[in-house]
C-alpha cells in the first residue's frame, strides 16, 4: 500500500467508526488472492470510506463521469 493510501484509509477508519459507527457483517478472515471487483450499490462518497474501511486489502476505484455532476 501507498503511503497516501494509508493516510486516507486512516482518516476512513475514523470516520467510519468514530463518527458513523460503521458494523461489518461477515468481515473476510483471508482476502483474495488475486483480482476482485467489488461493485458498491449506492451512488454515495460515503461508499469509499465505507470499503477502504471494510476491505483488509488496497482497492482502486473508478467511476461513472455522470458521478462527477
Amino acid at each position: 500500500m501507498t503511503g497516501l493510501y494509508k493516510v486516507f484509509r486512516g482518516i476512513s477508519w475514523f470516520l467510519m467508526h468514530v463518527i458513523f459507527s460503521l458494523q461489518v457483517e461477515n468481515p473476510l478472515e483471508q482476502p483474495f488472492e488475486g483480482p476482485l471487483m467489488i461493485c458498491a450499490n449506492h451512488r454515495s462518497y460515503f461508499d469509499i470510506p465505507a470499503l477502504m474501511t471494510a476491505y483488509p486489502g488496497q482497492i482502486h476505484f473508478i467511476a461513472k463521469k455522470e458521478f462527477e455532476k
